[in-house]
């Protein structure tokens, strides 16, 4: 599991407008405010895959990190995720990253089962030693995405980040 080294935790840190004392410990507090920073600082952005000579992108944390902190770029999902999990990480939250399938309404189509294949990357926090309690971040979904870490739980209940 990549981490980033205490230079490029600084670095980051500092592009969210922040410095390390700001963040006081790993709590959902702290996920919720570091998620907020992200998420108005770093844009959703797929320029790269259009204009760039290779259209081709790197998701490695130390690529994901030279794009959003050097160049004050944005991303696209698995960018600006990889570089949001892996800087949690280096925090110390005890994170992973998975695919998501994304509802057809945000695009306003229909479809029978009305979502996507496994084309979208989210964020894991789990919190708590024995029994975890897990919530979803998602940084890299632009206008139609999450705002703050939802709780996932298997009460049945429900959770929709969709639409205007």
């Amino acid at each position: 599991m990549s981490v980033y080294t205490p230079e490029q935790v600084s670095s980051y840190l500092h592009r969210l407008g922040l410095d390390r004392h700001a963040v006081p410990d790993v709590s959902l507090a702290t996920l919720t405010m570091l998620m907020r920073r992200h998420l108005s600082v770093v844009p959703w952005e797929n320029l790269d895959i259009h204009y760039s000579q290779s259209h081709r992108l790197s998701v490695s944390p130390g690529d994901v990190h030279h794009n959003v902190v050097e160049r004050k770029r944005g991303g696209y999902c698995m960018q600006n995720n990889t570089g949001f999990c892996t800087l949690l990480r280096s925090l110390g939250f005890n994170v992973y990253t998975g695919g998501a399938r994304v509802s057809l309404m945000v695009q306003g189509k229909q479809r029978e089962d009305g979502f996507t294949g496994l084309t979208h990357s989210v964020i894991f926090v789990l919190f708590g030693d024995i029994i975890h309690t897990t919530y979803v971040v998602d940084v890299g979904f632009g206008r139609h995405g999450l705002i703050q870490p939802i709780l996932l739980a298997d009460d049945g209940s429900s959770v929709s980040a969709c639409c205007d």
